[in-house]
């Protein structure tokens, strides 16, 4: 029974509030996107962005970016047999985020399906699931913008370009050769340079085989449990790209 005062209206009734914005199409219902989207030759994509904007503003979303960012990643540095194990745990939450975003082509939309407008259909997916919950486009985001340094040289993109663009996220921290998708991530602040690039002070040592040795201390790790690394290291030549396995 609602409680009444004396007046007899219920005291706790909220008169002032909208209700909750649930259950929409966020495509759909922004007609500005709509219209890019159609002025840059994208429109065959509207399938896919139409069902990423009742993804975004279901429900279901909204309570999973809730749950993911009350419980925060927890860095698990031994198992409980005490061996080293250093894994980056997140709730199931994340996990299931960004499975839906990845399923729906969200970081490699444009390099799939690489026809007219593509880059435009991507970053409208992108803009999409900023709405929803926009840590796991952080992931998504750099993943996406490694492909074009991948593909210039032909043997990394020959072993990581199946999996940085497949729509099967894998949430496992292990080999990335036995999955069925990876993710990339970056290293590039150090303690005495952060935008500033160019004061990179990581050396790169070659290996003799056409591996390098990088000793240095990043500062900072862009999505710490990612498969796949693009950092900067100073070679004799100058500051230079590499790509590190995670």
């Amino acid at each position: 029974m609602t409680p009444l005062d004396a007046h007899g209206y219920a005291t706790h009734e909220v008169l002032n509030q909208p209700p909750p914005l649930t259950d929409y199409d966020a495509y759909g219902t922004d007609g500005t996107l709509r219209a890019v989207v159609s002025a840059f030759g994208a429109d065959w994509a509207e399938p896919r962005l139409g069902e990423a904007g009742r993804t975004v503003g279901s429900a279901r979303v909204q309570e999973l970016a809730r749950q993911a960012n009350r419980n925060l990643p927890e860095l698990r540095t031994h198992d409980r047999f005490g061996h080293r194990v250093d894994r980056v745990e997140f709730h199931p939450a994340w996990h299931e985020l960004m499975d839906l975003a990845i399923g729906q082509g969200t970081h490699a939309l444009c390099w799939t399906d690489p026809r007219p407008g593509a880059q435009v259909a991507r970053a409208a997916l992108s803009y999409l699931w900023n709405q929803g919950e926009n840590g796991i486009c952080c992931p998504i985001g750099m993943t996406y913008s490694a492909v074009p340094i991948l593909r210039r040289d032909p043997a990394l993109w020959a072993e990581w370009g199946r999996l940085v663009t497949s729509s099967a996220y894998d949430p496992r921290q292990t080999a990335a050769g036995g999955k069925t998708g990876a993710t990339v991530g970056m290293a590039m602040t150090e303690k005495q340079g952060g935008s500033d690039l160019r004061q990179t002070q990581t050396r790169a040592l070659p290996n003799g085989d056409g591996t390098w040795s990088l000793v240095g201390h990043k500062w900072f790790f862009s999505v710490p449990h990612s498969d796949l690394f693009l950092t900067l290291a100073r070679t004799e030549e100058g500051v230079s790209c590499f790509a590190v396995a995670g």
